[in-house]
This record gives structure tokens, sequence and C-alpha cells, in this order.
């Protein structure tokens, strides 16, 4: 999989070339477009959050597939691509969903928690991880140790109370 950088270099790299790199290029770009979309897509449907935070989709994924490799981590997202296309069929959802229920309970963890277990990037990219983790937009609150307006010291307002 390309990071953007090297997207961006082979860009560079072939600014004054022919025209064959650029087809090369825009294969990888959009091999690289649609496994991120379909990350985010399976992410959706797993979390119930269309907006996160897309800078974490390639460290995500890539944490999910250094887990239980590239192989599982693709037959459990081309399954439930299956699955949910055929829109009647609840009994395949739920069994593609308990079949493959430790890659996708981690990529659920990852998007609320931001926990990294396998893959170690970068305290940038942790921190960013942790502070966007869906708990606290689940919660409506901030992260403790993040600077907000809010102040975990003080209790929340009464209108966040559950009646």
């Amino acid at each position: 999989m390309l990071s953007r950088r090297e997207i961006l270099t082979l860009l560079i790299g072939c600014f004054g070339a022919s025209v064959a790199p650029f087809d090369v290029l825009a294969q990888a770009s959009n091999k690289l477009i649609s496994q991120s979309a379909h990350f985010l897509e399976l992410s959706y449907y797993l979390t119930g959050f269309s907006k996160v935070e897309a800078q974490l989709t390639d460290y995500y994924q890539a944490e999910i597939e250094a887990t239980f490799g590239k192989q599982q981590y693709q037959l459990a997202q081309n399954e439930f691509q299956r699955a949910i296309s055929e829109h009647n069929n609840i009994k395949q959802l739920q069994e593609v969903l308990l079949k493959h229920n430790d890659v996708y309970s981690q990529i659920i963890n990852l998007w609320y928690l931001g926990h990294f277990k396998v893959t170690n990037p970068s305290i940038d990219i942790r921190d960013l991880a942790y502070r966007k983790g869906l708990v606290w937009q689940l919660i409506m609150t901030t992260p403790p140790a993040v600077p907000s307006v809010q102040d975990w010291s003080e209790p929340p307002k009464s209108d966040l109370f559950l009646s």
C-alpha cells in the first residue's frame, strides 16, 4: 500500500516524464483510495459513525492487517460486503459477524478507544487516536488531560444527564 508521501514522491519524480508513469501512479492511487474507502465503509457500519478522523484510516487498517494478517482481514471485509449487499439476508450477516467477530471487534475498539496493540505509530498518531476516539463523541465530552472548554474537575452540565 502506498503512503501519501510515496504518491507525492512518485508524482514529483514523474513530473517531466512520459505519460506511462502517470498511468501507473493513477492505478496505485485508485487502489489506495479504494482500500481506504472500503475500510471506512466497513468502519461506518460497525461503529455507527459516518464522520470519523480520516487521517487515522491507514494506521487503523495497518493495525488490523498486522494483528490478523492481510488475508484474514480481506476475507472478513469481502464477506461483510457480500452480506450487506444482500439486503434481506439478516441470517447471513449474523453468521459473518460471528465468524469474523475478532476482526470486527478490533476495528470497533480502534475507532472508539484509539488503542494500538501491535503496531507502534508515532506519538502524534497515538495522541490523535486518543483525542478523536468515538467514545468521547458518544458521551459528549473531551478526553481527560486534553485542553478544552470543559474541565473534568467540574461535574457535567445538567442538560447532559439522561432522565
